[in-house]
């Protein structure tokens, strides 16, 4: 890939932003516009609050955009998103977009008012106006917006962060994919080059791997976080949102490294967390893991995978749910892991059409409609393991209809 700056809608379609850009907007309660990195905004403005198409009907409107301005420089200096009061003090937030450690732009949310007592802990990003409250139709618009505390202001722009960057990383790595792919065509033209070839596409399936999660898993948690919203006042919520921002946050940050155990399983039991949420009674969770356990070195998203297949199958065509159970202990010089569940459990020729796949998009649920990375998430497991600790390694899954399945890792003791 050549090095020639890139611009955000070289990677994903301004189309696609809006749509999230909307989606976000609608559960957060914020108003949301995106700018590219030159100051531009290029997406249309959602959620937008009267008080603030007032204003900019006004000479003020280019204090709006100065003030966006300026605040994306300051979140690109500190290098993390930046939060202020714009000229007319609103609560305001501008979010770096970020790419292979690039800047293409920001993400500039707000328009709520900040709880009187807390006035005094956020900066003006620029110099405060007061002109405009000498207009009555103002004041009111003023006065009607919502009125939120900095504890949820941050956490709201932690999520919108990893969330936003998550998705304009992966319509990056698919950029990639399709360039690797081109390349490598003109590769396999000479036999020379076949070394590299191969290299190549080891490299890239492995990125693609570390880059899954499933994006109907995130999309189903975000809107189980605005049903929440709608339904109490905020306690679970903010549960869930931190959850879920942990989980987004540990895929991007470790998605090209081994990791503890102790990481996978933190990550494991936030993922239950939210989806317990969904599920409600329906499901039910144990995780039993040693302390030395632990403290040993895996390769990044092993079990996942696995529990995501244990609930769908366990829980969906499962009238009255199901449990999943995780263990993990030394056994000699090995690592075991076991993942269980009572669910429906599946035939042996499924269970092995499972463990051969290597391509493909995955099997789906006929009477859900609901994607499944079954297949495609547990052979790349086993796969990866085999590339890391060698073919007398990897993951041994046992099934029985109407009593359910049970996957066992075997790795190394590997700290």
């Amino acid at each position: 890939m050549d090095d020639t700056k890139l611009h955000i809608n070289d990677i994903i379609d301004l189309e696609d932003l809006q749509k999230i850009q909307d989606e976000i907007a609608t559960a957060t309660g914020l108003a949301m516009i995106i700018i590219d990195d030159d100051g531009k905004y290029i997406t249309e403005k959602s959620n937008y609050k009267s008080f603030c198409e007032l204003i900019g009907d006004t000479t003020r409107n280019q204090y709006c955009q100065e003030s966006d301005i300026r605040a994306y420089s300051k979140a690109v200096k500190a290098e993390e998103p930046y939060i202020f009061k714009c000229h007319t003090g609103l609560i305001s937030l501008s979010i770096p977009i970020i790419v292979n450690g690039q800047y293409l732009g920001a993400i500039t949310a707000g328009q709520a008012r900040l709880k009187e007592e807390e006035e005094t802990q956020l900066e003006y990003v620029m110099k405060e106006s007061t002109d405009w409250k000498q207009k009555k139709e103002l004041l009111d618009a003023y006065h009607s917006l919502p009125v939120m505390s900095l504890v949820k202001v941050k956490a709201i722009m932690n999520m919108i962060s990893i969330i936003e960057n998550y998705i304009v990383e992966k319509a990056y790595i698919r950029r990639i994919e399709k360039e690797l792919c081109y390349k490598n065509i003109k590769l396999v033209a000479t036999q020379k080059a076949q070394v590299e070839l191969e290299k190549a596409l080891k490299d890239a399936e492995l990125q693609a791997l570390y880059a899954q999660i499933n994006p109907h898993f995130l999309f189903n948690s975000l809107n189980t976080i605005s049903t929440l919203a709608l339904i109490e006042k905020a306690p679970r919520t903010q549960e869930v949102i931190y959850s879920l921002a942990d989980m987004l946050r540990y895929t991007i940050k470790k998605s090209n490294q081994m990791v503890l155990f102790k990481e996978e399983i933190d990550y494991i039991t936030r993922y239950l967390k939210i989806q317990k949420v969904r599920f409600g009674e329906r499901l039910s969770y144990e995780i039993s893991v040693t302390e030395e356990a632990q403290k040993l070195e895996v390769p990044f998203m092993i079990i996942q995978p696995f529990v995501e297949n244990a609930i769908v199958h366990g829980l969906i065509d499962k009238k009255e749910g199901g449990t999943v159970h995780i263990k993990a202990s030394i056994e000699g010089k090995n690592m075991i892991i076991i993942i269980s569940d009572d669910g429906m459990g599946m035939s042996q020729d499924k269970l092995e059409r499972i463990m051969v796949k290597n391509h493909g998009r995955g099997e789906t649920d006929n009477t859900n409609g609901i994607p499944v990375n079954t297949g495609i998430g547990i052979n790349n497991v086993n796969q990866r393991i085999k590339h890391y600790f060698g073919k007398g390694y990897g993951v041994e899954i046992t099934s029985q209809i109407d009593v359910g399945t049970e996957a066992k890792i075997i790795m190394p003791v590997y700290a």
